[in-house]
């Protein structure tokens, strides 16, 4: 995804697979670990990621391409959809569809009309979204088979070696958070006095341990 931002002297990379797939291109167009394109549209921004309009821009280029958006990683909030124009939930001949509104004086695009019905209805209108996708055909998801797997409880006995080792760590993150409170309690939350406090002995109490 940071080549498909790139340029070059030959133009974008964009610009190039564009060129290469051609006008007609009815191929299809695989966005791997697509959830990189997925701050198209950001709160509280008004313009999301270069990568998000790359990935949206080549499926404008390439109307007639078959897309598959794949991912590991799930969608929290409506606004990750933003860049997958594809699934047809938004738009021309859907239920969200581009709407003057009155009290802002403003025209929200077709995919605003359709994050904000989301986020009102919450979480349960985000699993509805998603069985309707896997019924129609649209969303699958799989995982891997547990035929023949087993698996064992175990106890992990601890030697003295790693007992301590684990004490320390434990130790570290008490002071730790001790730090931060007090960094948040303060006037002054700049990082630079908040992680360089110092003991009484002038040694940075991070460094206690």
């Amino acid at each position: 995804y940071a080549s498909l931002i790139g340029k070059g002297a030959r133009g974008s990379r964009l610009d190039q697979l564009v060129e290469w797939c051609g006008p007609n291109f009815d191929g299809c167009l695989l966005f791997d670990e697509c959830h990189k394109a997925k701050n198209l549209v950001m709160k509280g921004s008004a313009e999301g990621t270069a990568t998000g309009r790359a990935v949206l821009e080549i499926q404008r280029l390439l109307p007639q391409a078959r897309v598959v958006y794949c991912s590991a990683t799930g969608v929290s909030e409506p606004e990750n959809l933003a860049y997958m124009e594809r699934l047809g939930l938004w738009g021309p001949r859907t239920h969200y569809r581009d709407m003057y509104c009155a009290e802002t004086g403003r025209t929200l695009n077709a995919f605003t009309v359709f994050s904000e019905a989301l986020n009102v209805q919450g979480m349960g209108a985000m699993e509805m979204l998603a069985s309707h996708l896997k019924q129609t055909g649209a969303f699958v998801c799989r995982t891997l088979s547990f035929e023949q797997c087993s698996f064992e409880l175990m106890d992990a006995i601890m030697d003295k070696e790693a007992q301590a080792i684990y004490d320390r760590a434990a130790e570290f993150w008490i002071v730790l958070r001790e730090l931060v409170e007090q960094g948040l309690d303060s006037d002054d939350h700049e990082p630079h006095n908040i992680y360089h406090a110092l003991d009484a002995n002038g040694k940075p109490v991070g460094m206690d341990i």
